[in-house]
């Protein structure tokens, strides 16, 4: 009765042990989940495979931070801002960008010059974004963080006398000026930029600086459409900036293969007199094997600014 009992009692104990084992890995199948203004099914899981139809998204801290796939068509026209801070956002598998825009949040207004956005020149918002598959970006779309970057008088590129710096310096009004004004300063890695771009002297001249982009895609990336990491062009008043804008921000591109047609521009805000920012920074690497930059040349007219 005893060697029954014992038996029986291991019997129970292994298949419960293996129901334990398959209730633990079994997983619920990945769900197309479309937006048209609204959710029709809510992501919520990084098997979820994303599809963008119509109206603009925020995609916020609160959504997977991995998702599965992502695809927005060539009829598409709205934008997708992401607002997840400086983390990072994980495709698994293929991106595909027919039509719409990216972006990030805009930084914040209130930084101080004690706050590590301010210090390190990262602020708090970036588009930072690792692709497990390949990354299409087409001629009918975009990624655009123009004037995303330190608002107006803040960074360490910012100088009360001159264009902000970041990339390059920025530049002092005229000659006259020289000995008495300083222009913006350099910072950031030329290696690795993950800096975005300083604003300009204050509010009644300067302008916002550019935003940051980093792209780390495990395939290829194909590269029709247009990267823009510039510093805005307005005051705060929304008019043309006449002396001392904002700096240009950065862009990292890192993937297999480097192809297509497209442009990135990193370039310092516009000014109808003197003093512009200086330019942001840009980085290209391929990690492929014989892989190089030779399909992005000017036969395809791709163009870095």
């Amino acid at each position: 009765m005893f060697n029954l009992q014992y038996s029986t009692f291991n019997l129970m104990k292994n298949l419960l042990l293996t129901f334990s084992l398959f209730t633990f890995t079994f997983s619920l199948p990945a769900a197309t989940c479309t937006w048209t203004g609204a959710w029709d099914t809510t992501p919520s899981a990084a098997e979820d495979e994303i599809v963008i139809e119509s109206g603009d998204l925020t995609w916020s801290s609160s959504m997977p931070a991995k998702v599965a796939s992502w695809t927005q068509g060539s009829s598409y026209t709205g934008t997708v801002t992401f607002d997840t801070g400086l983390n990072e956002f994980e495709v698994t598998g293929d991106v595909t960008l027919e039509g719409g825009t990216w972006t990030h949040s805009a930084n914040p207004t209130n930084l101080k010059s004690s706050d590590d956005g301010w210090k390190t020149g990262r602020g708090t918002k970036q588009l930072i974004v690792k692709c497990g598959g390949d990354f299409n970006l087409a001629a009918t779309a975009s990624i655009n963080v123009k004037g995303k970057g330190l608002y107006f008088a803040q960074g360490p590129g910012w100088s009360g006398s001159g264009g902000a710096g970041h990339g390059g310096s920025g530049q002092i009004q005229s000659q006259s000026y020289y000995s008495s004004r300083a222009p913006g300063k350099c910072y950031g890695s030329v290696k690795c930029p993950n800096t975005i771009g300083s604003g300009g002297s204050g509010t009644s001249y300067g302008t916002i600086g550019g935003g940051a982009v980093k792209l780390t895609v495990t395939g290829k990336l194909t590269l029709n459409g247009s990267i823009n990491a510039e510093a805005g062009d307005t005051n705060s008043s929304g008019g043309n900036c006449q002396y001392y804008s904002g700096s240009g921000g950065s862009v990292w591109l890192t993937a297999a293969e480097i192809t297509g047609a497209g442009g990135i521009s990193a370039r310092g805000g516009n000014v109808t007199a003197q003093g512009g920012g200086g330019g942001g920074r840009v980085a290209l690497y391929v990690t492929g094997a014989d892989q190089g930059f030779q399909r992005l040349h000017r036969r395809d007219h791709f163009h870095v600014l």
